[in-house]
């Protein structure tokens, strides 16, 4: 198990938030600096009515975080909701995105391979808690400024998981989609996926961060679609590292994570367990965060 204190969720009016003067518009989600109760804290939130889907995905992230408590979870202090806007208040947060890096990290090996050890524990802690995020991505990991801590975003479209669940439908982004997510839309029987449909996903994220290159680069004459669609037939991945330390073992974690057969890929814990005997043998130590965890399945 994890052993984390519960935390404090609370519903937060409106008129408790000062509000900053800089939005960031992503698509019909706003981001806005705030401060609440004397803390800097970031806003984001949806005008009700406008758009539904954005909407749908902020109340399924609303359920989602309240409950979560880790190092590579952003705090999250509560919720509101006003006639027009449904709005989540969490930490602001200081430095950048794993895709805003990207260049700035090709050929740091020894800083790659810890940052995705981090990302790694986010999702093991997440998959403990039978939550599968459907959306992993560099854009969805933040690096916080001043260290080497990493921070996981957006549960817009994450889903709780059990043994008799059913998830079907492609959700995220193509690029880091796995064939049995990417699969509603292309076969005439969706697949079902689990949590394994994640470990593809840091499959392509460890393979990227390590050649500095987004996944499918040599592809961008073609649409994100006719790209998932050769995925899915043809088994097509991004053209593998092939110049790094640990080449054979980051070469052999890489494949297995995006094996096209969802049961021949490793469990969260057993690509942690990969990625601590590469730090060792790079002589990287690193503090876990996951210590006291039980062994997944």
């Amino acid at each position: 198990m994890f052993l984390w204190s519960s935390k404090k969720w609370s519903f937060i009016p409106w008129s408790e938030l000062q509000l900053g003067n800089n939005r960031n518009f992503q698509s019909e989600v706003s981001l806005v600096p705030a401060l609440w109760q004397g803390t800097p804290v970031m806003i984001k939130f949806v005008e009700k009515n406008v758009d539904t889907e954005s909407e749908r995905m902020l109340r399924n992230e609303i359920k989602m975080v309240k409950t979560l408590s880790h190092p590579s979870i952003p705090e999250y202090y509560g919720w509101g909701e006003t006639e027009k806007e449904l709005y989540l208040v969490m930490e602001l947060l200081k430095g950048a995105s794993l895709e805003k890096m990207r260049s700035t990290l090709k050929g740091q090996y020894a800083k790659v391979s810890e940052l995705f050890y981090r990302c790694v524990e986010a999702v093991e802690y997440l998959h403990s808690r039978n939550i599968i995020h459907r959306d992993l991505k560099p854009s969805n990991f933040f690096v916080v400024k001043g260290g080497s801590s990493i921070k996981v975003l957006d549960f817009g479209v994450a889903k709780s998981f059990r043994a008799n669940t059913t998830l079907t439908g492609d959700t995220g982004s193509y690029w880091y989609m796995a064939p049995e997510v990417i699969s509603d839309g292309y076969v005439e029987n969706e697949k079902q996926y689990d949590m394994k449909a994640d470990i593809y996903s840091m499959g392509i994220i460890l393979n990227e961060l390590l050649t500095g290159v987004m996944p499918y680069a040599e592809y961008l004459e073609e649409t994100p679609w006719q790209i998932a669609n050769t995925v899915l037939r043809h088994n097509l991945r991004p053209q593998l590292v092939s110049d790094c330390p640990c080449l054979t073992e980051f070469q052999s974690l890489i494949q297995a994570c995006w094996a096209t057969d969802p049961e021949s890929r490793p469990n969260i814990s057993q690509v942690r367990n990969e990625m601590l005997q590469i730090l060792k043998k790079m002589d990287i130590d690193v503090k876990d965060h996951n210590k006291g965890s039980c062994s997944l399945q």
